[in-house]
């Protein structure tokens, strides 16, 4: 009866191993970060100023939008709150109806207004809004996702 013991795994599957190991754990907030990302979106904006000939694109996780309007109501004093909700009372019901109404309807344009000027277009694509004006000397392109008004209402315990 012979009785083997295992043997230690090799040195160089040992290194790849641990190598793989360290991977995994500095490649994790890049995938929980991404995640995140992918699940509550991006507002995006995106400024062209023609005649200096800048050119801005910045996207912002929506999840920051949610963290603010979380954080805000209790950051801003009682009084203003107040006023706020007293302001905005009247016009709960038309507010909400609007949101919900808003995120049921297809995707498409919404407004378009054209003048001498500026050409402003606002839609739904998907479960984005997306608002663009164009003028003579700036081009502004904003997209926010469609759930951003809800939790903004929620904030602020209208809805």
């Amino acid at each position: 009866m012979s009785t083997t013991t295992p043997r230690p795994p090799r040195p160089a599957r040992r290194w790849l191993r641990f190598l793989a190991i360290v991977t995994l754990i500095a490649l994790l907030p890049f995938v929980v970060v991404g995640t995140t990302i992918a699940a509550t979106g991006t507002v995006t904006v995106q400024v062209h100023e023609r005649t200096e000939g800048v050119h801005l694109w910045l996207p912002v996780p929506a999840l920051l939008f949610d963290v603010a309007a979380f954080v805000a109501p209790r950051l801003i004093p009682e009084q203003e709150l107040a006023s706020v909700h007293a302001e905005l009372e009247p016009w709960r019901p038309a507010l909400v109806e609007a949101v919900r109404a808003l995120e049921d309807c297809p995707s498409g344009l919404l407004v378009e207004v054209v003048t001498a000027s500026e050409h402003v277009r606002v839609s739904k694509d998907g479960r984005s809004f997306r608002v663009s004006v164009e003028s003579p000397d700036v081009d502004v392109k904003v997209a926010v996702p469609a759930r951003i008004a809800r939790r903004a209402l929620q904030a602020l315990d209208l809805m």
